[in-house]
């Protein structure tokens, strides 16, 4: 019963999106974050979870980590002053 949740609701959730798992070498080269940073940021809740697949290995879910990606661009350019370059770093206050 307990799997069967699981698959309904992993179906639910990435039903829309093109399901490819991918190394920690990959999300390492996709992200330029190192490997205790993304472990950190997985701890903390603020970077996709891996997928354990095996006793001893574990993916990423490609789309996650480019949606996060996506968010920390989306951040960015909210705290960019309206106007302001698009290409230039923000000064510190």
């Amino acid at each position: 019963m307990k799997i069967t949740v699981a698959l309904l609701l992993m179906t639910k959730t990435h039903k829309d999106k093109t399901m490819k798992f991918i190394k920690l070498t990959e999300v390492i080269a996709m992200t330029g974050l190192g490997r205790s940073s993304i472990y950190n940021f997985m701890a903390d809740g603020s970077f996709p979870q891996s997928v354990p697949l095996t006793a001893r290995a574990v993916r990423w879910l490609e789309k996650e980590v480019q949606e996060w990606m996506l968010e920390k661009i989306a951040e960015r350019d909210l705290n960019r002053p309206l106007g302001g370059p698009l290409n230039e770093p923000l000064s510190p206050s």
